[in-house]
């Protein structure tokens, strides 16, 4: 599970193709599926589980008291968090609030601090958590709840590289690729030349029995600005393609990729917000790029250039591979 939160009341939390909200103990789908009472409380004790890994009731504290060998916690709003230590220690080894407790198993140990990574809980049992960002700032009205039907499109057949659904998420996540081939060109800037280099190449692909993957590809990172790609991926039983003596293939490898959709802007802005969301998320959570930075607007530049209007309102997705 992915779990972005302003703890400790407000979470997306997203597994797979499925997607909650958790706002002050209310559970509801963004995806429109039912929410049944055993799978509510499963998202909540997940929401806890991750509170207890950031050590929240220890910053929300207003006061502390020992209580024997333990000690309360009370924060601004009166809730009561017993905390326990390792002995000898300042690292806490559990905290219980209200009927539950998560206790803390073990921890990573880093250059500058301590940070629980395998946690467990009187009904999940076991639990690992990984930190992938901190101190984000989500968009307004991102934890709030949906007054309506989900919105069509939120989720989208990934472009590239695997055929495989994923969210829209308009902060980095680390998602699963598949592996592909491009054909890689030379961009000639304007979205009239690139329809018209882009094509041909689409139809040679095609004419191959190759599979498209998805939509067009922009190279952004500093150094490979200037160069675009049509991703495909060779069928199951068919043929592997025949590249003509003039175009140059690369291959994107299977594996982990950093990607964003950035929510706003024109797909110029998009593409460019993207790059540094993705450059931030890599440095903050020391993740290092394998390949080249790629953003993909929404558009069948195969079929036509795109209208002004459609530049102005394409979804763009830009990521990266990542170890």
């Amino acid at each position: 599970m992915l779990v972005q939160s302003a703890l400790p009341d407000r979470a997306r939390i997203r597994a797979g193709t499925r997607e909650w909200l958790v706002v002050d103990g209310r559970v509801s789908s963004r995806t429109g599926a039912d929410v049944l009472p055993a799978e509510a409380r499963r998202l909540r004790d997940v929401v806890a589980v991750v509170d207890a890994a950031a050590f929240g009731p220890l910053y929300r504290a207003a006061s502390c008291a020992r209580s024997g060998d333990a000690f309360q916690l009370v924060d601004p709003g009166g809730d009561r968090t017993q905390v326990t230590l390792y002995p000898e220690t300042l690292l806490p080894s559990s905290f219980h609030l209200r009927e539950d407790r998560v206790d803390v198993l073990d921890y990573l140990r880093t250059p500058t601090s301590w940070v629980p990574r395998e946690l467990a809980h009187p009904r999940l049992g076991p639990c690992r958590v990984v930190f992938e960002d901190g101190g984000v700032q989500f968009p307004a009205g991102y934890f709030d709840e949906l007054k309506d039907a989900p919105p069509t499109g939120d989720t989208v057949r990934a472009p590239i590289p695997g055929a495989v659904v994923e969210s829209r998420s308009s902060t980095p996540i680390v998602v699963d690729g598949k592996a592909t081939q491009l054909v890689v060109l030379a961009d000639p800037g304007s979205w009239a030349a690139r329809h018209d280099v882009y094509r041909p190449v689409v139809e040679e692909l095609q004419r191959q029995g190759q599979r498209i993957a998805g939509f067009p590809c922009l190279f952004v990172d500093e150094d490979r600005r200037g160069l675009m790609a049509a991703p495909f991926r060779q069928r199951d039983g068919g043929q592997s393609f025949d590249a003509p003596a003039d175009y140059r293939l690369s291959d994107v490898p299977s594996g982990r990729i950093l990607v964003v959709y950035p929510p706003e802007g024109d797909v110029d802005a998009r593409v460019e917000a993207g790059r540094r969301l993705l450059q931030r998320a890599l440095a903050n959570r020391g993740l290092t790029a394998t390949g080249a930075m790629i953003a993909q607007p929404f558009l069948h530049l195969h079929q036509e250039a795109p209208a002004d209007d459609r530049l102005r309102a394409a979804p763009v997705r830009v990521w990266v591979p990542i170890e």
